[in-house]
């Protein structure tokens, strides 16, 4: 009796480091960009645009890409991802923004903001990397 209820307490604890470890770190989508050979640097602008705000209660990490704005919030699960995309159109409804693109990939919401025109090989570059974020084994 006392093996099962140990078995059953290991399975338990095992289970629920699975679901930690399932999350995306923001090293992970910096590092697949890199793979895609696309070079985030750090932004320390402090502008007040729609898309500097916290969404679910998350800030983003700023940064730049190709010297447009490429903007990575890392939440603690996919429902709070999921939560903030939901908040960022409530606050965007009335609005009539610049041109961007969402990306999603599990607990991970990214947004380039790329204004006008957007390059084809920088998309298919971030895809990749999303898709590539996907199928990593976390």
């Amino acid at each position: 009796m006392k093996i099962a209820y140990l078995t059953l307490i290991a399975l338990v604890l095992l289970t629920a480091c699975q679901v930690q470890a399932a999350n995306l770190t923001l090293n992970d989508v910096i590092v697949s960009l890199e793979n895609q050979h696309l070079t985030v640097e750090e932004s320390k602008e402090n502008n007040e645009s729609i898309f500097d705000k916290k969404l679910n209660d998350v800030k983003p990490n700023k940064y730049r890409l190709h010297d447009k704005t490429f903007l990575i919030y890392i939440y603690d699960s996919e429902e709070n991802r999921k939560k903030g995309r939901k908040d960022f159109q409530k606050q965007t409804e009335s609005m009539n923004t610049v041109s961007y693109d969402v990306y999603e990939v599990k607990n991970v919401l990214i947004f380039y903001v790329y204004e006008k025109e957007l390059d084809n090989s920088i998309d298919e570059g971030i895809h990749q990397a999303i898709s590539n974020l996907e199928r990593l084994e976390l």
